[in-house]
């Protein structure tokens, strides 16, 4: 069994019989911080042959306590090899055959053993191989182990708390007779303890428990190890305690009946002790409760003031006491018999009129109590209260009449009886409220009287109600009007409505009924005898409608027809009138007047369908124009509408225009004008052209003052007019003779960099003359499509114009310098290209080649063309120079002349163009050997003079020893080279003596192969052995192995430099440059840029000294910059991507891909650009160059295309890839 893991409990298990061939049946390997208590390991046997181990600990940290091991066969039941893991309170009891060590420790330190138990172990309770662990608590007090050899050994507890400490045999150990090894010493050993614990039993006692949940509680008269106890006869039950003292477990779920109970408790000592029995009951059944006769049943209603409760108890043990609970209230109840069966009963007497809610409780002699069920007993002596409702003490004109009352509580029956008649029998629904509907009554007077018993039996009665039954309504006729309808609406007029109304019994109220305020309302008219009249004054027009109603004094009611009365509207007319009449010419006040016939609405006068009832009658200006006016009242209540319309027409006027200029329509350049245009009004926009082109535009008046060159120019003034004012014409030719008409001639001159030039700073001097026959007006430079303000030095025919353009990125740079004269003439210069680059090439992929004894070839390539220049020596000085002036970007200068097997160094240097340079540091390496003519020898040793480190061995078939000296040759015969698997011993001082082995099955090396080896193991191989001949002798060539010599300093540790697009660091041994940050937009003055620099921006020129001498540099880098363009320009955009994207399809590398490209033509900063667009947006150029071949399809010229694109922010490179 296999355990490990971390934070594991293994806990209060039984582990027995078992028979295994393992040599640890049971592993506890690589567990930490674990618990392992608590378990019994019984009659366990390890058949292996060697090292039996039962129980195994491998780990740190874990507990192993209160264990026991029993019966074991095996010759060590308890290994350990492990780390600060405390075991205690473990039990090793050897009855097994072939225990000799109850405890092994193989190996580990800071375990703790104590207040374990060992018996019969064969040779030694506990044996270690190892110091550094405990066999007893450490600190003040030790407490220790108990060895059952203990008592024959003189060791006393002095201080009489149970553990040694003083005697002759003190401590225990190996040296004071201890059966235990070395390393193995208990300063506190538990003296022999054979009294068991005394235990008492607190819980259970010998009684019934109304509980399922029993504690079982004991406790002890010493410290105990152990305690269980036996339920029932069923196997133990472990105890838990705090204190070793008290012992306890709750027993849970006990069934009903008896049971008993018995207790073992073991001390620390291992001596056990167990009680007697212990017998209690479980008794948790509920007496059970019964109403009987005579008592109530729920819900009865009881008209007297007692009830007698009575019921039956039935337990299963014996019936304590009964008792009686009523409305909260509990009363004593009379018991009657004794046992597990009894009678109790209560007469509850003097009860008031009420509710009560009871039921009957009693409970066993163990505690359990139980209840009855609830019921619900009323209280009432009093009879109902009867309250009438209908019918009253009145007339009636209806012939059924509900018989109704209320009574103030339930009643199980009410009766009515009508005019001396029998008994009805009324309804309810809520035995409160009871009606019955009394059908069919005849007219005449009735009388009615009604009973009631409620449901305690209590009953009541009324006395009579008397009521009449009239079922006869009023009679109506001579219906009539005054005027008769229908009629003409006038204001104030009075309208009289009349009708006759009698009945035998009297009339009571009479109402007339109409709808004059809009809605039907009663009307209460003026009585003369038994006609009724109404008069209404002021009614609208309008339908109306009316009618009469009328009743008796019984209630009984009568109507009449709903009879119509008409008013018709009366009739309105409306008059419209103009001043002064129509038609009239721009500008004219006109006065409109509308008026209308109907007093109830104001007349709205209309124009062109605007309403302008505000002019009504009032003098207004209106513009031209035909306008047309509606002069209308809408229909009102008591009057028809009306309308009437007329046109109105005015005629705009005439404009008039006056076209002149000053001083005259001819003059001679450059003599300015003043052209205008003037109308007799302000309301026409003027429009004046020169030469069909709009010059000026405005109202009322408008010109052009400027100066004109030589020609002929044609204005014209025009008009469209306006709504009041016709449209107009005017023109007139202006003549400009000539004066001066040549534009200003312009030189460049130094310090302006001459055309492709290339120059390694950030900034240019562009200087010009400028000659003109008049004199010169301004002076700008056009770069790359950007026009920028130039300084102009002198004034009138002759000038020097001049520009600083400062913080340029590189890149190519195309300007010409522009002027214009006074008159405007402009001219321009030539157009030169000048590039920008400040950077020095980037050395890449630096190597040597074809090394042989006096020759070797030195390679590496460039980012963009460069010259090649090399530096090599035998020593680290250098002093010889091979280069090559030839701008190319792959680079190979062959170096000849060189000695055999020598170590030479080297370094490289490229410059471009523009004189940017870069140099690498210092490389190394050594000359082919020279190969001397093969030397042979028979029988004897002779020597040779050689070159140093040359040698030949030849080896005997036996073991010999070789002594290597430089210059000698030592030759040996060889009988079979077959099996040469020989060793060659160094000779020499004792500090280099060691033992060298060539290789094994050297003759599977073929010849000429090279084989090197370490004599002083020293991790650097010493000298290096080819097989150059297998015949009848055995030839092997030996040379020395040059150690490599650390890397040369090339700057001080800790120096910054900027480096191409990065800020270097020098290294600590100041052999290298180390990254310290990546500059994307450049690094100047040991300083990584946050910004693209600004392409121009205007300065001060620099020295004549600065002037001269970049002039020369330019001049010196003109042709190769012409080259440099053509080449990396020579490729569109179109196949730099199909280039990109196969190489990514090969799976070349980013360095590969560069490498590529720049073989391309391309130049770092194009492929910087091209290679982030596509690791971005992968897309983003594949539709660049869908949109470019679209608009140059659809007739785009490139230029304008390249400017759109430039705008939206395209860098120039990829933008002229695209467009070619």
């Amino acid at each position: 069994m296999d355990i490990n893991g971390y934070g594991i409990n293994f806990f209060d298990n039984r582990i027995e019989n078992i028979n295994s061939t393992k040599r640890q049946p049971i592993i506890f390997f690589s567990t930490y911080l674990s618990k392992i208590f608590n378990n019994t390991f019984f009659n366990i046997i390890s058949a292996h042959t060697a090292y039996r181990r039962v129980f195994l600990l491998s780990g740190a940290d874990n507990l192993v306590a209160n264990n026991t091991f029993e019966k074991i066969n095996s010759d060590r039941v308890f290994g350990v090899v492990a780390d600060n893991n405390e075991i205690s309170g473990n039990i090793f009891n050897n009855t097994g055959s072939e225990v000799n060590y109850s405890i092994w420790i193989q190996s580990g330190t800071g375990n703790v053993f104590h207040h374990n138990y060992f018996y019969n172990s064969q040779i030694e309770h506990a044996h270690s191989e190892v110091a550094g662990n405990h066999f007893n608590t450490t600190g003040s007090g030790a407490r220790g182990n108990y060895w059952d050899d203990i008592e024959s050994l003189e060791i006393y507890d002095a201080d009489g708390d149970g553990y040694g400490d003083s005697g002759p045999d003190y401590p225990y150990s190996k040296a004071k007779g201890g059966k235990v090894s070395d390393y193995i010493v208990d300063y506190g050993p538990i003296i022999f303890d054979i009294t068991p614990p005394v235990i008492t039993i607190i819980s259970p006692e010998n009684k019934t428990y109304g509980s399922s949940s029993i504690w079982a509680n004991i406790s002890l008269n010493e410290p105990g190890s152990w305690a269980a106890y036996s339920l029932d006869g069923q196997p133990n039950v472990s105890l838990a305690s705090a204190d070793q003292f008290n012992w306890s477990k709750l027993m849970t779920g006990l069934t009903e009946g008896q049971h008993n109970i018995t207790f073992w408790a073991n001390d620390t000592a291992g001596n056990m002790n167990h009680t007697g029995y212990v017998y209690f009951t479980v008794d948790t059944s509920l007496p059970i409760i019964t109403l009987v006769p005579p008592t109530p049943e729920n819900n009865s209603h009881v008209n007297r003031n007692w009830v007698y409760i009575n019921a039956t108890v039935q337990d299963d043990t014996a019936v304590d006491a009964c008792w009686l609970e009523l409305n909260g209230t509990n009363y004593t109840m009379t018991k009657e018999g004794s046992g597990s069966s009894v009678i109790c009963w209560f007469n509850a007497t003097n009860l008031l009129d009420n509710l009560y809610v009871g039921r009957v409780w009693a409970n066993d002699t163990v505690g359990n109590a139980g209840s009855s069920e609830t019921r619900w007993i009323w209280i009432d002596t009093t009879p109902p209260t009867i309250t009438i409702i209908s019918p009253e003490n009145k007339s009636y004109n209806i012939s059924s009449i509900w018989a109704n009352i209320s009574a103030n509580e339930p009643c199980s029956s009410v009766n009515y009886s009508l005019d001396g008649q029998p008994n009805v029998t009324m309804d309810s629904s809520d035995s409160f409220y009871w009606s019955k509907l009394m059908e069919n009554l005849p007219d005449g007077r009735h009388n009615i009287t009604f009973w009631a018993k409620d449901v305690a039996g209590n009953l009541n009665h009324t006395g009579y109600v008397y009521f009449t039954v009239d079922l006869s309504g009023p009679f109506w006729s001579n219906n009539k009007t005054q005027p008769s309808s229908p009629v003409t609406y006038q204001p104030s007029a009075s309208y009289q409505f009349n009708i006759t109304w009698t009945d035998p019994a009297g009339v009571d109220l009479v109402y007339i009924q109409a709808n004059f305020s809009g809605s039907w309302q009663n009307y209460t008219p003026t009585k003369a005898g038994d006609e009724y009249y109404l008069v209404v004054s002021s009614l609208p027009a309008g339908l109306y409608s009316w009618g009469s109603w009328a009743n008796d004094t019984v209630g009984n009611t009568n109507s009449t027809p709903r009879w119509i009365y008409q008013i018709n509207k009366a009739g309105s007319s409306c008059q419209l009138q103009f001043d002064p009449a129509s038609p009239q010419t721009y500008p004219v006040q006109l006065n409109v007047s509308c008026s209308c016939t109907n007093p109830e609405a104001q007349p709205r006068l209309y124009r062109n369908g605007t309403d302008v009832t505000a002019e009504n009658n009032q003098y207004v200006q209106l513009p031209a124009g035909t306008w047309h006016y509606v002069c209308n009242v809408t229909e009102t209540q008591n009057y028809t509408g009306a309308e009437i319309s007329a046109t109105y027409q005015i005629d705009p006027a005439q404009t008039q225009l006056t076209l002149q200029s000053q001083p005259s329509w001819s003059v001679t350049y450059p003599t300015e004008i003043n052209v205008s245009c003037q109308a007799n009004n302000q309301e026409v926009l003027l429009e004046l052209y020169r030469n069909d082109s709009l010059v000026a535009s405005g109202y009322g008046l408008v010109y052009e003052k400027t100066t004109l060159s030589v020609g002929s120019y044609n204005y014209t003034c025009n008009t469209s007019g306006s709504q009041n004012w016709t449209s107009a014409s005017a023109s007139h030719l202006l003549t400009v003779t000539p004066a001066d008409i040549n534009p200003p001639g312009i030189t460049l001159v130094p310090p302006t960099p001459e055309n492709n030039s290339h120059i390694n700073r950030n900034w240019v001097y562009i200087n010009a003359t400028v000659q003109d026959d008049t004199a010169v007006d301004a002076c700008w430079l056009e770069v790359n499509g950007t026009n920028y303000t130039m300084f102009k030095t002198g004034s009138g025919s002759f000038v020097i114009c001049w520009l600083n353009a400062t913080n340029l990125a590189d890149d190519l740079y195309i300007g010409k310098v522009w002027a214009n004269d006074t008159y405007g003439n402009a001219g321009s210069s030539e157009t030169r290209w000048i590039w920008i680059d400040t950077t020095p090439p980037k050395l890449l992929n630096i190597r040597n080649e074809s090394v042989t004894s006096s020759s070797a070839i030195i390679k590496w390539d460039t980012d963009e063309e460069a010259n090649s220049t090399v530096l090599y020596g035998k020593t680290q000085a250098l002093g010889s120079e091979r280069s090559s002036s030839q701008y190319v970007l792959n680079h190979s200068i062959t170096l000849t002349g060189l000695e055999s097997d020598t170590v030479y160094y080297w370094n490289i240097s490229s410059c471009d163009r523009a004189g940017n340079c870069n140099s690498s540091g210092i490389y190394s390496f050594r000359t082919a050997l020279y190969q001397p003519p093969k030397w042979r020898g028979g029988g004897g040793v002779g020597g040779w003079a050689l070159p140093i480190s040359y040698l030949y061995i030849l080896v005997n078939e036996t073991p010999q020893e070789v002594k290597i000296t430089p210059r000698i040759i030592v030759m040996f015969k060889v009988a079979e080279f077959d099996e040469i698997t020989r060793s060659l011993k160094w000779v020499g001082t004792e500090e280099n003596a060691a033992l060298l082995k060539i290789v094994e099955e050297e003759r599977k090396y073929p010849l000429n192969s090279r084989v090197d080896i370490d004599l002083n193991k020293d991790g650097q191989n010493d000298i290096w052995i080819t097989v150059t001949q297998i015949d009848s002798q055995l030839t092997f060539l030996i040379a020395k192995i040059p150690q490599p010599k650390p890397p040369a300093k090339i700057c001080q540790p800790g120096e910054l430099r900027c480096y191409q697009d990065e800020l270097q660091r020098c290294n600590q041994t100041g052999t290298g440059w180390e990254l310290v940050e990546k500059c994307p937009y450049g690094c100047v003055n040991l300083t990584c840029l946050q910004q693209p620099q600004v392409p121009l921006v205007p300065g001060q020129p620099p020295s004549p000294e600065v002037t001269s001498l970049l002039i020369a540099i330019a001049s010196l880098a003109l042709l190769s910059g012409i080259f440099y363009v053509k080449r990396r320009l020579r490729k569109s955009l179109k196949e730099v991507m199909e280039m990109v994207y196969q190489l990514i399809r090969e799976k070349k590398t980013d360095y590969q891909i560069r490498q590529a490209l720049q073989k391309a033509g391309l130049g770092t900063r194009s492929i910087d650009l091209i290679l982030q667009e596509m690791r971005k947006k992968p897309n983003k150029l594949d539709r660049l160059m869908e949109r470019v071949e679209k608009e140059l399809k659809a007739g785009k010229k490139k230029k304008q295309l390249k400017k759109e694109l430039l705008k939206e922010g395209w860098p120039k490179e990829i933008v002229e890839m695209a467009l070619k």
